[in-house]
């Protein structure tokens, strides 16, 4: 899992945080980590500003790595749109946020891999 790094500590708030999330660089890594995923588990998806780093006259990533990004946060936004996730961010810091999803609970009815909900098929849009 090269793709999977873990942020330790993501913020100087004194409330219980977990010690290490689950980060997703591109769109196989966040399939991967939302099929094992419990409801109500985290997974990050961006440090930044997801804004400003999407854009390319605004960003300071490589042309690669900011194509990756927008196949990331398009996808994380259907998977929204789909009811599979939450949407939240973190503020860390001046023009510095860790943006986060949180796996909702799926309906009995959802896709499965192996008797698992498997929240990475969601419908594309025609």
């Amino acid at each position: 899992m090269s793709n999977i790094s873990r942020i330790a500590s993501f913020d100087r708030d004194a409330r219980p945080r977990p010690a290490a999330l689950e980060f997703a660089t591109d769109v196989a890594t966040l399939c991967e980590l939302l099929t094992n995923a419990p409801p109500g588990g985290s997974i990050a998806y961006h440090v930044g500003a997801l804004a400003r780093d999407r854009y390319p006259n605004l960003s300071t990533l490589s042309d690669a790595r900011r194509r990756q990004l927008n196949e990331v946060a398009d996808y994380v936004l259907r998977l929204a749109a789909a009811g599979r996730v939450n949407l939240t961010q973190r503020r860390l810091g001046e023009e510095r946020f860790l943006y986060l999803m949180e796996v909702r609970r799926q309906p009995r009815s959802a896709p499965t891999v192996h008797g698992r909900p498997h929240a990475c098929l969601i419908e594309e849009a025609a």
